[in-house]
């Protein structure tokens, strides 16, 4: 299998659905399904079965995502409008985030060797996270785009250690897309 064209498909594919996404589109749900097929496919075959179920997942919520927004349109005559988080609610996620990945480094620090092939908690922890992160985008909380800066930071480290190169590129344009579908939903 080439593993380089599954991962510039997805990774081109995911690139479109979160700038779509960040500016209110629709249509960049669609694009998450292809992207997250694609993900998916490779996950598998690198062996990281959390982080390819997670694409599962984000087709499953991709497809929740469109039919939502095509609902939401449908009901408003405004274009596109975010919810904030009370601040409770944000306080609790902080606390169920650094929980995630401080458990997972404990275990990993005090369980594992440093083989830099073993990255199970890793990508378990990153992969909760991101079905939260996705929920929350879905119902298009604001603060759903810190939560994907911090995961694909984390991505960033883990694909690093991967030697996923495009996925590596992808982790970091997506940190910029984040923070301007950030600026874009404060407005709206």
């Amino acid at each position: 299998m080439n593993t380089t064209l599954f991962e510039a498909i997805a990774a081109i594919a995911t690139l479109i659905a979160v700038y779509q996404i960040s500016r209110g589109k629709i249509s960049g749900w669609l694009y998450s399904i292809v992207g997250s097929i694609f993900y998916g496919v490779l996950y598998f075959h690198k062996h990281m079965p959390a982080t390819g179920v997670l694409q599962i997942i984000y087709t499953v919520q991709a497809i929740f995502g469109l039919k939502a927004w095509i609902d939401a349109k449908q009901k408003t005559t405004v274009e596109f409008s975010c919810r904030k988080m009370n601040y409770d609610k944000l306080m609790e996620w902080i606390i169920i985030f650094v929980f995630i990945f401080g458990g997972n480094y404990l275990v990993d620090q005090f369980f594992t060797t440093t083989n830099l092939e073993n990255v199970d908690y890793a990508d378990y922890g990153l992969a909760i996270s991101s079905i939260e992160a996705l929920s929350l985008t879905t119902y298009r909380y604001i603060q759903s785009w810190y939560i994907w800066i911090c995961i694909n930071v984390g991505y960033i480290i883990l694909c690093s250690h991967l030697h996923m190169w495009p996925s590596v590129i992808l982790n970091i344009i997506l940190i910029f897309i984040s923070i301007n579908g950030l600026l874009k939903w404060r407005k709206s």
